[in-house]
């Protein structure tokens, strides 16, 4: 713990103050109203789930043994039952451990048990088991009295995915609402949300988006798609997520076959798939014993109610000196580069982006434990610390001029910027000092965005 904050105080001390949570190592965390948490965590054959408060101490903790004691079981997910306290966990064993439904997405033969408990009360109150032929169950929330089940089906040999749905009630009753024919893609990766009486299903493979639509009773309303694209022949969707009911924000990863120059693709849509502001950027570049690597997606969150986009990233391809940092992006929803912070904390591969109550933390895997840190724009945008980028702004508060001063006489493009975001000035030079004028600028807080080509640094300043 003591390491871990000794890194954050030398990214720093504005950044991260202290971890808003710390939570047992790999628990799976939801949100629950009033900035609570729940976390559970996978041991043989028991789940052990606690209960977090909104200043991160522990309310109860309790344990759910699977019934038929099979092993091994997973957590599939835990889900609410609408504007209650109630929620159901399910969690999945396979009858056919010779293909792991994990790392084979063909149907198998798995037993599932939902179990419901109350939040307040913490007590386990009921359960059903079943088994599926299906390779994944996603819990859909409804209404405050069920909510459905839908069991992904995959035939072999047959293109299409099927779903079938059911509807589980709070006395843990459950029946057929349709059958496996009435919802079926292509695709494999989906995604559902309800918003008023309409299901959204989004899904996507490589560049290839689309987005179904159904009545809560699962009848089929239309089904849109789409063909993103980004630099030649080599696309991939890393990232689609419907952030309000009218619009959905996708986020492409291209490469050009000619040079091997990653790029980033921010695509936002209006839920009829039409486009409504696009930019492609190439992916930042990260220099290592002189060579250059770019950077690849870990995660990507939204924060909403910043209405930030914040990316985590290593570079690739496998730069694997012990001195090559994650590097946390925030973009505005314009996709304006607002902060960027080079990261060194816990262990690399585990690290990642979570969102909870509309809020995004960095989650940071220590030797123990894991640690959350709340990310916000109020957190950041402060002077942000570059390797071998030395470049300082003064005076700061500054009245009529601010310099910019360039030890390495590097070839240095300097943009002077407004807090939402807007572009006010833009210059290229390479010199060792530079004098920007301030005259026209009205008082208040401003960011100065200055890069070499490689290495970005946006530092804050006050115009008095």
């Amino acid at each position: 713990m003591k390491t871990i904050l000794l890194f954050l105080l030398v990214i720093s001390t504005h950044v991260f103050a202290q971890s808003d949570y710390t939570v047992d190592k790999n628990a799976t965390i939801y949100a629950v109203p009033g900035g609570e948490l729940l976390t559970a965590v996978v041991k043989n054959d028991t789940i052990f789930v606690k209960h977090i408060a909104a200043n991160g101490q522990l309310i109860w903790e309790d344990n759910l043994i699977f019934s038929p004691q099979l092993f091994p079981i997973y957590l599939n997910e835990i889900t609410r039952f609408k504007n209650t306290d109630d929620y159901v966990i399910s969690v999945v064993a396979d009858f056919t451990p010779q293909t792991p439904y994990i790392q084979n997405f063909q149907t198998d033969t798995l037993i599932y048990e939902f179990t419901k408990f109350n939040l307040t009360s913490h007590l386990f109150t009921g359960n059903v088991v079943d088994t599926f032929s299906c390779y994944n169950i996603h819990l859909v929330e409804i209404g405050d009295t069920s909510m459905y089940l839908i069991a992904a089906e995959n035939t072999q040999g047959e293109p299409l995915k099927k779903y079938t749905t059911y509807a589980l009630n709070s006395s843990m009753e459950m029946n057929l609402v349709a059958p496996s024919d009435s919802m079926s893609t292509v695709l494999m990766f989906w995604k559902e949300y309800v918003f008023d009486d309409t299901i959204f299903r989004l899904h996507s493979v490589s560049n290839y988006l689309v987005l179904d639509k159904f009545t809560t009773d699962i009848s089929f309303i239309e089904s849109l798609s789409i063909s993103t694209s980004t630099v030649d022949d080599f696309n991939s969707i890393f990232f689609r997520e419907i952030v309000n009911k009218d619009s959905l924000l996708v986020i492409t990863l291209g490469e050009t076959n000619s040079n091997y120059s990653r790029h980033w693709q921010f695509k936002w849509l209006d839920l009829s798939l039409n486009n409504i502001h696009e930019v492609e950027i190439e992916a930042p570049r990260f220099a290592i014993d002189n060579d250059y690597y770019q950077l690849n997606f870990d995660n990507i969150e939204i924060d909403q109610v910043n209405k930030r986009i914040l990316i985590l990233g290593t570079y690739w391809p496998s730069a694997t000196s012990t001195d090559t940092p994650q590097k946390l992006f925030l973009f505005d929803f314009d996709f304006n580069l607002i902060c960027e912070i080079s990261m060194k904390l816990g262990d690399y591969s585990k690290n990642s982006l979570i969102s909870l109550h509309d809020l995004v933390y960095l989650r940071v895997s220590d030797q123990d434990e894991d640690l959350l840190y709340r990310l916000g724009c109020h957190l950041l945008g402060m002077d942000q610390i570059e390797s071998n980028f030395s470049v300082e702004i003064y005076p700061n508060p500054a009245t009529t001029e601010i310099y910019v001063s360039n030890p390495e006489s590097k070839l240095l493009t300097i943009e002077l910027i407004t807090l939402e975001g807007k572009q006010i000035s833009k210059t290229t030079e390479q010199s060792s000092f530079q004098t920007l004028d301030l005259t026209d600028l009205q008082v208040g807080i401003y960011l100065i965005k200055i890069s070499d080509g490689i290495h970005t640094s946006i530092k804050r300043f006050a115009k008095v």
